[in-house]
């Protein structure tokens, strides 16, 4: 954050500036019960593992990286055993449903949901793909991440301020600009069906 600051405020002394972290929720903290899950689960049909990508928007970063990365696999190779999910923006295109449902056994599905439902979907789901390169706060990794979500992400502007808390193998850093480095970190999570350590969540919920 103070390096941000300083690229667009130049005469800021970085020694004398006080920074303040958005508040976060109780509730993004607390354990999910399997009745919760389940109730979660049958009211969105989520029967299949999948990944949470935070909104959808035209020549939206998270997406194009991911739509670069699904175009340059050849078109015989086998579907992902994974769905994807959106949690908010636009509708998917006609071109984005038919990429992803033939590169994605469950295909992509958009949903809205109520703002305490993410704790749910996050602890759910097999990874975030969050490949920001410009981030205030970077919320949807945290969210993730206490929630024991493993994240893939960029690790640029002011995420290391909460990556630094985790784990190395809690998360993957990407360039965010490389499509094949992205599948290939989105295809490692998907294979060994890796959770973020107890540890991580300890040290986060105490940040």
């Amino acid at each position: 954050t103070t390096r941000d600051v300083s690229m667009f405020y130049p005469n800021v002394n970085s020694t004398s500036d006080d920074v303040f972290y958005p508040p976060i929720e109780a509730r993004e903290f607390r354990t999910i019960h399997t009745s919760e899950m389940n109730a979660f689960r049958s009211k969105y049909s989520l029967t299949f593992p999948y990944i949470v990508i935070a909104g959808n928007r035209t020549n939206y970063k998270n997406i194009s990286l991911l739509n670069s990365a699904l175009q340059n696999r050849q078109q015989n190779q086998r579907p992902l055993a994974l769905g994807i999910i959106m949690t908010s923006g636009e509708e998917l295109s006609r071109d984005d449903v038919a990429l992803y449902s033939r590169h994605f056994c469950f295909g992509a599905h958009r949903l809205k949901l109520a703002s305490e439902e993410l704790t749910c979907l996050f602890n759910a789901a097999e990874m975030l793909f969050f490949p920001s390169l410009l981030e205030g706060f970077g919320y949807p990794v945290l969210e993730a991440l206490v929630q024991g979500c493993p994240v893939i992400t960029t690790g640029s502007t002011s995420m290391p301020e909460i990556l630094r808390h985790a784990e190395p193998g809690d998360y993957k850093i990407i360039s965010g600009y490389d499509a094949d480095e992205a599948l290939t970190a989105i295809i490692s999570i998907m294979n060994t069906h890796q959770r973020v350590s107890k540890s991580t969540i300890a040290r986060l919920q105490q940040a």
